[in-house]
């Protein structure tokens, strides 16, 4: 019993040691929509379907209620740690969205800015502050050749218990191309 209340006491000393695990950066938070959501929506693909391809391991339609409440399909990213999941309308399949429990606002969106620019033929359409919830909202814009597509981007300043931080949604638009 004394060797048991002994590591008790050294476990609960070494804790405040133990580092949390690293927030992953924010580039390649935006990598991941680079990587599983541009391709699906600028090349009309479903990103259910382009999430299974990259064997995104996908939730039960039970969990997945929590981030997609119309019923979309849900994956994990398993290199983001819980920290990001791929999100799908179950009646569109021309939407894809990463949505991010943490993430550092100013460099998530220095990051998007690098990303999504005009060399890349996305233009920035509209950008609104709401100081009373803490929340920015960027839209951004592009024409391709299959179509018009929008990235609609939330990031509130400050993570929410239990909640995302930011979401970053690219759909086709609707009647485009």
């Amino acid at each position: 019993m004394r060797h048991l209340i002994l590591f008790a006491v050294a476990l609960c000393l070494a804790m405040p040691t133990m580092a949390k695990p690293a927030l992953p950066t924010a580039s390649s938070q935006v990598e991941l929509l680079l990587q599983y959501c541009v391709p699906a929506i600028e090349d009309r693909l479903d990103p259910a379907d382009h999430a299974l391809q990259k064997k995104l391991p996908e939730f039960s339609a039970e969990q997945a209620l929590k981030f997609s409440p119309d019923g979309g399909r849900v994956f994990a990213i398993p290199s983001h740690e819980g920290n990001a999941v791929l999100i799908t309308n179950r009646d569109y399949t021309g939407v894809c969205g990463i949505a991010l429990r943490e993430t550092d606002p100013p460099t998530l969106w220095d990051s998007l800015h690098a990303s999504f620019n005009k060399n890349d033929g996305y233009r920035i359409n509209r950008e609104k502050r709401l100081d009373a919830e803490k929340v920015t909202k960027k839209n951004f814009h592009k024409n391709t050749d299959k179509g018009e597509v929008t990235l609609l981007v939330t990031v509130s300043d400050t993570p929410r218990s239990g909640g995302m931080q930011a979401l970053m949604t690219l759909a086709r638009v609707v009647g485009g191309k």
